[in-house]
Parts: structure tokens; C-alpha cells; sequence
């Protein structure tokens, strides 16, 4: 018996278009499955060579901060003495604070003056009178500093002015102590400046204000947290010019030389601190700074706007043509690799490379030498060889342009920003302006497309004691 096959009228027809979908279906997925292997991922660690920069710095020490110092020092009882100038009377003498030490400049010069106020016992032939009497005593300062930090200060007399003189009436009698009293002075005048300078050196200790600001400058700063960017800064030395002394303070300029390195990527190590190395003598003022200032677009915005202007673009080649489906980006070993997901006459991706440069003209990244990578370029010789052909590669050379001007604008406001008023300590303001920014090399992070630029521009830094 032989059994009869029933078969709908259209089936046949149903079966045929069924297999030829099933064939499509394979015959895509082997396409799939046959693109060429794609370029390792691999980014190089993006370092540059440290620069040696030098800040400007001032010192300023108000003279009524100088004159706290020391009267806080300065006992209200600055001398007492029993003396006789002929051997017949005998002078008791206390000499008082009368009111707060000042100073003022002149040059490079400190003029300071001491009110006193003296209390005299006089005796002789049986009587004794009591006495009080006032004057200013002046003296003129000179200070610098050692190379080990101390202060050295070198006071000498410059005379004295009577504010009220020594007499004394007896029986309608005027006596005058003026000579004997003011020759007494005179000698004691020395050994008031060696106290005064005493005073001075001990009050005025430069290393004290000194190392906190040079332990500041010591460390790792975050320049960019957009890019991972970490300004790591090492003093070297400081140097100071004399000291001058103005109207209403001491003032000085101090030269600081540092080290600076730009690390992108995670936060380096901070620098181990090093003490105050010996202090040098300015010759000459510099305020002149260098850094490396990374600028860039991130893979991601850079992804998008390639993505936005042309996946779903049609590129030709004779009869044969294919779509644009995705676009993506990322970095291998230096170079930039595009990914371009495609459909039509080839169906798979392929992967081109070039290597960033930096139009300086435009503002712009721009890939040059693009061109398909070797095993991409391997691949297509068996299987689609017209795309070598082409006008992709040169397509995609003209689309991987990103302007960098708007990013540059903000950059050099941000630096200018932080190098504004910034205190890395209570006693230091730093300002600074960058005025030139130069295009140094061209690099890719995991998440960037990245310009280091070389920052040119002044930095001044200002110490208050």
C-alpha cells in the first residue's frame, strides 16, 4: 500500500521561501561571525618630563606686628642703677617703658623709637630730691638673614630727644641734670641696642614661617578631576633679595625654585618632604612658571558626535555599497582605533587606526595616517577588497576632526581660577595667570582623547608673618 503525501495547494511555495530565509539567516551570521579580529586595547601610561619653574615671592612684616613682637618681650622696668658721677651725690635711677616700642623704615634701614619715662633719686650733702624726666630713644637697624635662617640684626644709637628735661629747683634754685644724665644715656645706648638686637633676632624667626609654606608647596595637587590630571610639586631652594624697610613694614623678595611634573591617571605618590635646604642670596627676581595642562574630549562625547552625524550614512563603491550601523572608539598602544559596524555588500565590522595630532590653527584633534589595521587589512584582501579601495579610509581621516576650543577656553579659566587667591597655607597667597598655552604632545586614556599643552605664565606668591 502505498501511502498518499498531502501537500496544501501553497506549501511548496511556503517551504521555498522558508529555506531561502533560514539560508539569508545563515549566511549572515557567518559574515558575523568572520570579522576581522579587532586591535588589542591598550593605553600607555601618559607621563611628562618634570619642569623646573620659578615663583615670585614677597615677604611682608608689618611694623605694628614687629612692635607686638617686642613690647609683648619688653618688661615695663628696662633699667635700674645706683651711681655718683663726682663722689659727692649719689643718683638712683629707674628707667621705665613709657610707651609701646614703633618702628618705621627708611631704605633698608628700621628707625626705632623707646619712650621712656625715668624716675631719679638725687642725694648729696645731706639732701634728696626726687625727679622725673622723659625722652625718646632712637636707633637704626639693619637685618638680614644667614644661610642657616637665623636672623642677624645690627642696631646702632642714633640719639636721643627730650621729652621732658631733668631739673630740679632747691631754695628757688634751678639745677640741671641734663649733662651728666644725658652722658649716662649716651653710654647705655650701646648695650640697649645689643638688647634691642636680642629682642629682634629672637622674635623674628624666618624658618618658622618659613617651613610650614615650603611644607605646603611639597605635595600633589589635583589640576584637572575631569581628566585625572595630578600636579605633583617639589621645592628645590629660596632665595632672598635684601631687606627693605618701608613706610609701614619690612618687606622682602624671595625667589622659589620648584620642581613640577603633570601625572594623568590615578593620584600619584606625594613627594617626600625634604627640610629647608641653606638660604641663598637673590641676584635676580623671576617669577616666570611652567606647567602641563592636559586638554581633551572625552571617548564618550567623541563616540557620540561621530554617531550623531553619520551612522546611517550610505558609502559606495561601484555597485557595491554599505551602510553605516554603529561607530566606537577607543585607544591601542598610541593609536586611535575606529570600530565601523556596517551592512550591505559587506556585513561586519572593520577597524581602522591613526594616530591623534593636534591642529594648532583650528583648534582641533584630528587623526593623521589613518588607515585599516593590518589584520582588518589581511581580512579584507579574501573577502571584501573594494572597501581597500575606497573612499572610507578618507572619509573617516575628514570625520575624526573634534574642535577643542570651547575646552580650551575653559581650561585656562579654570587654572587662572585656582591660581587666584589660593592659600595653600594661613601665611601664603598665591596668585598667577597663565598667558600662553603651547601644544606639547598628543596622547589616549581609557576615558579621553587628550592635548597636553605647556602653560606659560607668571606666579607670585606673598608671605605674611
Amino acid at each position: 500500500m502505498i501511502a498518499a503525501t498531502f501537500m496544501p495547494k501553497h506549501g511548496k511555495w511556503i517551504w521555498l521561501l522558508l529555506s531561502v530565509m533560514l539560508f539569508m539567516t545563515q549566511c549572515r551570521s557567518k559574515r558575523q561571525v568572520l570579522s576581522p579580529p579587532p586591535p588589542a586595547s591598550y593605553y600607555r601610561q601618559l607621563t611628562v618630563e618634570p619642569l623646573v619653574s620659578t615663583a615670585s615671592a614677597r615677604l611682608e612684616l608689618p611694623f605694628a606686628s614687629l612692635a607686638s613682637f617686642v613690647n609683648a618681650q619688653t618688661p615695663a622696668l628696662l633699667y635700674e642703677n645706683r651711681f655718683s658721677q663726682t663722689g659727692v651725690e649719689t643718683v638712683y635711677l629707674q628707667v621705665y617703658k613709657r610707651a609701646p616700642i614703633s618702628f618705621y623704615g627708611k631704605g633698608q634701614e628700621i628707625i626705632t623709637t623707646v619712650p621712656l619715662r625715668i624716675h631719679a633719686q638725687v642725694s648729696a650733702w645731706a639732701l634728696s630730691k626726687s625727679l622725673s624726666f622723659a625722652l625718646d630713644l632712637s636707633f637704626v637697624t639693619r637685618l638680614s638673614f644667614t644661610a642657616g635662617w637665623a636672623t642677624d640684626a645690627q642696631t646702632r644709637p642714633n640719639g636721643f630727644r627730650w621729652v621732658e628735661k631733668p631739673v630740679f629747683s632747691i631754695a628757688g634754685l634751678n639745677f640741671s641734670l641734663e649733662e651728666p644724665i644725658g652722658k649716662l644715656i649716651e653710654e647705655q645706648q650701646t648695650e640697649l641696642s645689643r638688647l634691642l638686637d636680642e629682642e629682634i633676632e629672637k622674635n623674628i624667626q624666618l624658618k618658622e614661617y618659613i617651613q610650614p609654606a615650603w611644607e605646603a608647596m611639597n605635595g600633589v595637587f589635583e589640576l584637572s578631576p575631569e581628566y585625572s590630571a595630578w600636579l605633583v610639586v617639589e621645592p628645590r631652594s629660596i632665595a632672598i633679595a635684601p631687606i627693605e624697610a618701608r613706610a609701614h613694614g619690612l618687606s622682602s623678595s624671595f625667589s622659589l625654585r620648584f620642581v613640577s611634573q603633570t601625572v594623568i591617571g590615578e593620584k600619584p605618590k606625594a613627594p617626600a618632604r625634604k627640610p629647608l635646604p641653606p638660604l641663598l642670596n637673590l641676584s635676580s627676581q623671576d617669577n616666570r612658571f611652567e606647567i602641563y595642562l592636559p586638554v581633551g574630549i572625552s571617548l564618550t562625547k567623541a563616540t557620540e558626535l561621530l554617531r550623531s552625524r553619520y551612522v546611517g550614512e550610505t558609502f559606495s563603491s561601484g555597485r557595491r555599497s554599505v551602510k553605516m550601523r554603529d561607530i566606537a572608539l577607543y585607544g591601542s598602544d598610541g593609536a586611535l582605533i575606529v570600530v565601523l559596524d556596517m551592512e550591505g555588500s559587506y556585513n561586519g565590522k572593520v577597524y581602522l587606526r591613526g594616530k591623534p595630532a593636534y591642529d594648532a590653527t583650528s583648534k582641533e584633534i584630528f587623526l593623521e595616517g589613518v588607515d585599516f589595521d593590518l589584520q582588518t587589512k589581511n581580512f579584507l584582501v579574501k573577502s571584501a577588497d573594494w572597501l581597500l579601495h575606497g573612499n572610507l579610509r578618507k572619509k573617516i581621516e575628514t570625520y575624526c576632526r573634534f574642535s577643542l576650543d570651547s575646552e580650551l577656553t575653559e581650561a585656562r579659566r579654570q587654572i587662572n581660577t585656582l591660581l587666584s587667591n589660593y592659600r595653600p597655607h594661613e601665611m601664603l597667597m598665591v596668585n598667577g595667570k597663565v598667558n600662553e598655552l603651547q601644544p606639547y604632545e598628543t596622547g589616549i586614556t581609557p576615558d579621553n582623547l587628550l592635548v597636553t599643552f605647556l602653560a606659560k605664565g607668571e606666579l607670585n606668591i606673598r608671605l605674611n608673618l
